[in-house]
């Protein structure tokens, strides 16, 4: 044991009871503030603070109805008790409520309520984020398809602390102020990602020109500027994974406009096998999914890699057309315009497809050459930059991690 540490029992800290069970369905703007399970998995921050967040779902419900238990106040702890992975079985917020006003605990949450004054109320909002803490909810959790935690369970698990109140808040601003900075490159990036959206829908659709462009817009037929082709077939799991040979996956069209090179996985590809390989300046299409809003998502490759294929689930095209410009395309094909187009294509019930035939007969109103130039460009940059502050960001979230795993375990002592 660390000195001036001391472990305990969650069951030793904390009263542990459940909240009041209704579904995301019965929730509105009228009631009482309602703590449900999927806003704690889907939270960004280790704390939720009913006193400022306006976004909080309401229950409209008489209090005569919610257990004592139940009504949350400042410094209580909310676990979920399930989740769809071992990750989320210990997700979690810390309350925030000065105010003392009626706050509910939901559906699938377990509330901690401290039966001692041990544990900083700051502290709190980063003690359970240790690996120590997350290896025993791993090991306690189980299920399935949905793995979960139960109050029993969660009593056994053991937490070491600092005695001393003063390290605590030490521990919890030092943390704090790592999670201030990383909050600062979300909004950052998310401005950036509203104003690349603003961007793609006003240049894209000719709504606004860039300076000294004035040229006529034309309407042309995919399948008369370039030809489409399949991705990789008969090939089988065992072929992937290894060999001679890449190919551009599902995930990679799906997130990416310019394919991530890094990214390419291997597969197997005999010298007499008839497969389409890519080309620099290709455009690649999801041509199927179990929602329409994920069909014929574009990337292009934009750096030329010898003996590279393209997955089974999507399609090829290539731009024959010298008047077109591939990148601009991709970006199209991924903007509101561009994603308005593909999802009237996509056809289907529980699964939705995009077929080439149908995707070759669309007619799409294209600007000249330099402007389409002009424009990927633009937005190109704007990629670059949020990728900068993605990287950053990542950086950011690693060492907080790894200040958690010291400082939390007593290795790195700040008094």
């Amino acid at each position: 044991m660390v000195s001036g540490w001391d472990s305990k029992s969650f069951g030793e800290l904390f009263d542990f009871s459940g909240g009041l069970s209704a579904s995301r369905l019965q929730l509105s703007d009228v009631g009482f503030p309602y703590l449900h399970y999927g806003d704690i998995h889907s939270a960004n921050r280790p704390f939720i603070d009913v006193c400022s967040d306006n976004n909080i779902p309401r229950l409209n419900v008489s209090l005569n109805e919610v257990s004592k238990e139940a009504l949350l106040q400042d410094g209580d702890v909310v676990f979920v008790d399930a989740s769809e992975d071992d990750k989320g079985a210990s997700s979690y917020v810390v309350v925030r409520n000065i105010a003392d006003q009626p706050f509910i605990s939901g559906l699938h949450t377990i509330v901690a309520k401290a039966k001692t004054n041990e544990l900083d109320k700051g502290f709190r909002e980063y003690c359970f984020q240790s690996e120590d803490i997350k290896r025993q909810f791993r090991f306690f959790a189980v299920g399935t398809k949905v793995v979960g935690v139960s109050k029993s369970t969660v009593k056994k698990m053991v937490l070491s602390y600092p005695t001393e109140k003063t390290e605590q808040r030490f521990i919890a601003a030092a943390l704090s102020d790592v999670d201030n900075y990383i909050a600062m490159f979300e909004k950052l990036i998310a401005k950036k990602s509203y104003i690349k959206e603003g961007a793609m829908q006003e240049l894209l659709t000719g709504n606004r020109r860039l300076l000294g462009f004035d040229g006529k817009w034309t309407r042309k037929r995919i399948g008369k500027i370039g030809y489409s082709y399949s991705g990789l077939t008969g090939k089988q799991k065992k072929h992937f994974g290894h060999g001679n040979a890449k190919y551009i996956s599902f995930l990679n069209v799906l997130l990416n406009t310019i394919v991530d090179v890094y990214k390419l996985e291997f597969v197997e590809v005999c010298e007499d096998e008839r497969q389409n390989s890519v080309n620099i300046g290709d455009l690649f299409f999801n041509t199927s999914s179990e929602t329409p809003e994920e069909v014929g998502m574009c990337a292009v490759l934009t750096q030329q890699i010898e003996d590279v294929y393209l997955n089974s689930f999507c399609f090829g095209f290539r731009v024959l057309d010298d008047d077109i410009d591939g990148l601009f395309l991709a970006y199209y094909f991924n903007s509101i315009v561009g994603r308005k187009v593909m999802t009237t294509l996509a056809q289907g019930a529980t699964r939705y497809n995009l077929s080439k035939k149908h995707f070759n007969d669309t007619i799409l109103t294209l600007p000249p050459k330099d402007e389409q130039v002009s424009i990927a460009n633009i937005l190109s940059e704007i990629d670059s930059e949020i990728d900068s502050l993605r990287v950053e960001l990542k950086k950011m979230r690693d060492i907080k991690q790894g200040m958690m795993n010291e400082l939390l375990a007593g290795r790195i002592r700040l008094v």
